[in-house]
Order: structure tokens, then sequence, then C-alpha cells
């Protein structure tokens, strides 16, 4: 459910992570992006730090086996049945 708080983080999640590439791109220092945005560089480097945080990895696809691991699966599933 998205509630008007929510909303209203997301709108400024997506004007700093806009800030934040336009930083990237610029060739500029943050202080120099910063000063000359009038930008408090606290609040970039904050925003910064929780933007990264919330990044989401890329999934890590299952890698496959190869015959010998197979076996070994196979016969570590034996060995418990007989237990």
């Amino acid at each position: 459910m998205n509630t008007p708080h929510r909303k209203v983080v997301h709108r400024k999640a997506e004007y700093w992570q806009d800030k934040i590439n336009h930083w990237k791109s610029s060739n500029l220092t943050q202080v120099e992006f910063c000063h000359q945005h009038g930008l408090a560089m606290s609040t970039f480097h904050n925003w910064q730090k929780k933007l990264r945080a919330e990044e989401i990895p890329e999934p890590q696809l299952p890698q496959p086996i190869n015959g010998t691991q197979l076996k070994m699966i196979l016969e570590g599933i034996e060995a418990k049945k007989t237990r």
C-alpha cells in the first residue's frame, strides 16, 4: 500500500538519485557540485550513502554442476537413506 509518506520518500530518492547521477557525469568534485547547485554537502553525502545501501544486487544464477559433483551429491543422498 502506498501511503502519502512513502510517495514523498520515493520522490525524494528519485530527486537525489538524479542529482548524484548528474554529479557523476559533471567532472566536478562533490564540493564543487554541491556549491554550484546550492546543495548541502552533508545532505548530498547522506543520500548518496542511503541510495548505495538500497541498491539491489544482481541475482546470482546457479552454476551448473559437473558429473563428479553430481555423483558426490547422489552418494550423499544414498548414504543418508541407509542410516
